[in-house]
């Protein structure tokens, strides 16, 4: 009885006050595992938005992200460069619809447990489906849209937004988690957010003269590597 008289204090002193919408939206982010749409737009007036600074929304953005199920956050602006990066689908219209102008990118990992002994892992792809629709709820909550992009060019996003570096394998590969991403969701949004760099943590470089992967990777027991043997992949 005591615990939760305590636990019913803590929840009144985070439901009043500055943080309370980021505890609203937690709370409604962490609810919520199904649905159907890819974009959604808030339905708060901007009297009942969180208001903050763009590191203050990206301390904010990262700390409900690893709640809800991503260990790592990144963003980039939306301008004329990354703007290519979208296909033309029906999320395009969003970003327009929903004036964003920030991209989360948001790192989803692979399961190792299971990968380290079989070749796929699709348990990763649908969790991240299960993180979008809380990301969106989280996002929306705070009072602001989200557009979530169907079928990004996840790699190319993770790696501009200084997540992960390209390798020879051509797949993403992270200072933090080397080869165990599965995937990184991508979102856009009105919420202003400051943009991160790519980053150079040796490992493309270190790619370059290590080829133990393509070494290994014999196409079909012929001797010819699936990979790239050059030097530079």
């Amino acid at each position: 009885l005591a615990k939760r008289e305590k636990d019913d204090a803590i929840t009144a002193q985070l439901s009043t006050g500055r943080w309370a919408r980021p505890f609203i939206a937690m709370k409604a982010g962490s609810s919520d595992s199904l649905g159907s749409s890819y974009s959604e737009f808030t339905k708060l007036d901007d009297v009942d938005k969180w208001q903050g600074t763009p590191e203050e929304a990206a301390n904010i953005i990262r700390a409900g992200m690893s709640y809800l199920g991503s260990p790592e956050v990144h963003f980039l602006r939306i301008d004329e460069k990354t703007r290519k990066l979208f296909q033309k689908d029906s999320s395009t219209a969003d970003l327009e619809a929903g004036n964003c102008k920030s991209i989360i990118v948001s790192l989803i990992r692979k399961d190792i447990s299971v990968s380290r002994r079989g070749g796929g892992d699709p348990f990763s792809y649908s969790h991240r489906s299960v993180i979008r629709e809380r990301m969106k709820k989280f996002v929306t909550n705070l009072g602001y849209n989200c557009v979530s992009v169907p079928h990004p060019s996840n790699s190319a996003y993770g790696i501009l937004a200084g997540g992960a570096e390209l390798s020879r394998i051509d797949h993403s590969c992270s200072p933090r988690f080397g080869m165990a991403i599965k995937v990184f969701n991508i979102y856009a949004t009105d919420l202003e957010l400051p943009e991160d760099k790519p980053i150079d943590a040796g490992i493309f470089r270190f790619c370059h003269t290590c080829k133990v992967c393509a070494e290994n990777c014999e196409l079909q027991g012929d001797g010819m590597s699936a990979l790239s043997l050059e030097t530079e992949p």
